[in-house]
This record gives C-alpha cells, sequence and structure tokens, in this order.
C-alpha cells in the first residue's frame, strides 16, 4: 500500500473520529458529575477545545512527510488557525443570538472551526509550482515535455501543448515522461 493511501486512510479514520472524541467527552464529564446542567456550556466548550486540539494534531502528523514545512507555510498556518477561531466564535455566536441556544451554537461554531481549518490546510499546504519543479529535478525528472514536438510543458496548467496545439491527459503525459525517462535509461 503507497504512503498516500495510508494518510488518506488515516485522515478518514480522523474524519470519522473527530465527533465521537467530542462526544466521548462531553459524556464522560457530565455523567462523572465534574459539570452539572448548569455548567454544560462550559463542559461543551472544554470539550470542543480538546476537540480541535485532537484534530489539528492528528492532520499535522498525519501529512506532516507530504507537506514541505517552510516558514511562510509554517506562519500562514498559524495565522489561518487564529483567523479560523475567530470566525468560528462569530459563527457560534451568531447561531446563539439567532436559536438561542448556547450549546447548539457552540457545537455549529466547533463544527465551522473544523470544516474551515481542514480546506485552508489543504490550501496553504499544498505544492507549489516551484516545490513541485524542485522535487520533479531531485527525482531526475528535468520536465515535462510534449511528447509529439518535445516543446517544455513544465509549469503549464493545461495539457495542451501551445507549440503545436495537441491535447493530452495527465496519464498521456505522465506515460511519456516514464518511457523517455527508460530511454535516458537505458541509454547509459
Amino acid at each position: 500500500m503507497s504512503g498516500t493511501l495510508v494518510r488518506t486512510i488515516l485522515a478518514m479514520v480522523l474524519l470519522l473520529s473527530t465527533p465521537a472524541v467530542c462526544f466521548a467527552m462531553v459524556f464522560i464529564g457530565y455523567e462523572s458529575n465534574l459539570f452539572d446542567y448548569s455548567n454544560f456550556a462550559i463542559l461543551t466548550m472544554i470539550s470542543l477545545i480538546v476537540t480541535a486540539a485532537y484534530f489539528m494534531a492528528g492532520w499535522i502528523w498525519v501529512w506532516k512527510e507530504d507537506v514541505r514545512w517552510v516558514e511562510d507555510r509554517k506562519r500562514k498556518t498559524k495565522v489561518m488557525t487564529i483567523c479560523t477561531l475567530i470566525a468560528s466564535v462569530v459563527f457560534g455566536g451568531a447561531v446563539i443570538g439567532v436559536s438561542n441556544e448556547t450549546e447548539g451554537g457552540m457545537a455549529f461554531g466547533g463544527i465551522f472551526y473544523l470544516f474551515v481549518w481542514t480546506v485552508g490546510s489543504v490550501l496553504i499546504w499544498r505544492e507549489s509550482p516551484t516545490e513541485r519543479v524542485a522535487r520533479m529535478e531531485n527525482l531526475g525528472v528535468d520536465g515535462v515535455s510534449c511528447p509529439a514536438c518535445g516543446y517544455n510543458m513544465t509549469g503549464l496548467k493545461t495539457a495542451t501543448c501551445p507549440e503545436c496545439g495537441k491535447v493530452y491527459t495527465v496519464d498521456q503525459i505522465v506515460a511519456h515522461v516514464i518511457e523517455s525517462k527508460r530511454d535516458v535509461l537505458a541509454g547509459e
């Protein structure tokens, strides 16, 4: 099984286990008599904070090998975490204001936080075109060229050659890169 597949499965388990962690914390806190119903909002808030920390730590652990942790990416992740926290408090507060349900508003704010933080992390952590070119060079791939005319298509956003106009699928271009690599290695 490939590393990416394993990480994808772990991410799915993490996504599915996160609500269970939150509900388990609320249940244990309530059933252990640490909190009575008058303090239920505090219990819910603590549960949401711990659950968010569980999810973020797990998400970072699952994807840490695939993300190039340069300073700019670390900074953007921190800023995104703070901004998402503020936005979720505002969103949860709006739900409380409309529905008059404190626990419901906090739950919706928590769900909003996890959703927006996950989407934000995917956008911030994705590989930049410069990083992709460097990774390809480290693998010994000099670039992606058009199978028909040989034009260097590295960095293009489409699979259409601007030189000859031929349109390719990603699979065709990858197959050409692999075949070119085989030819180079066979010639050595």
